[in-house]
């Protein structure tokens, strides 16, 4: 047995000296090259080595360009950027004159905000005395963005009311300032819209028959 025990391995001398009840430790049953049987440090040493070593670099979301984006890109690469969206058949002078009966001249002006783009445009149809009315148009890419671009919408009116017979699928109404507002979500033309006249020609009735004349022709 003497014989048999010298020829073993140290870590199989630790097993049997285990096994028997003897309570010496690893580096006292060790083979003599000062390194314990245990296997412990060498794991340790693994882990160690498995910690250091660099994680592999995580790869970042790919990001859609805006329209804007893709118009600049466009235009420095020498190609014509894109139409905005058609919005100037949407409401006319005769649809204002019907509904406001309103008598002077009417003409286009500038509607400052959004940069016209192939998903928004606006028209505003008014004077220099009076805003008249005018419309926008949001129509992105997919139907789910139409649906969160109206409800941030709806959250930047601070006294928004549902129209619970809406023109299209949902609308609301808001007043701001010397304007009352109509904005409603088509779902049929992927749009929304915000139909805005001046207080001094529209009423909320008034101002979403606009928007109705508006919605049919999305």
């Amino acid at each position: 047995m003497m014989g048999l025990n010298r020829c073993l391995p140290a870590g199989l001398c630790c097993l049997f000296l285990l096994a028997s009840g003897c309570s010496k430790s690893t580096e006292e049953v060790s083979s003599g090259s000062g390194e314990p049987a245990s296997s412990g440090s060498a794991v340790a040493e693994v882990a160690e080595k498995v910690a250091a070593k660099p994680a592999a670099p995580a790869e970042e979301p790919v990001r859609e360009l805006s329209p804007e984006e893709i118009s600049a890109l466009r235009s420095v690469v020498g190609l014509t950027p894109p139409e905005p969206l058609a919005v100037s058949e949407l409401l006319t002078r005769a649809d204002i004159r019907e509904m406001t009966k309103y008598e002077d001249v009417l003409s286009e002006q500038v509607l400052d905000g959004v940069a016209p783009s192939p998903t928004y445009n606006a028209l505003r149809i008014g004077d220099e005395k009076i805003f008249g009315a005018s419309v926008q148009v949001w129509r992105p890419l997919e139907a789910r963005q139409a649906g969160s671009r109206f409800v941030r919408l709806k959250e930047t009116y601070i006294a928004a009311t549902a129209d619970t017979t809406p023109v299209a699928d949902e609308a609301f109404f808001g007043e701001f300032g010397d304007t009352v507002h109509y904005a409603f979500h088509h779902k049929a033309s992927r749009s929304v819209a915000v139909v805005t006249c001046a207080t001094k020609l529209c009423d909320a009735e008034k101002v979403k028959a606009l928007a109705d004349r508006v919605a049919s022709r999305l």
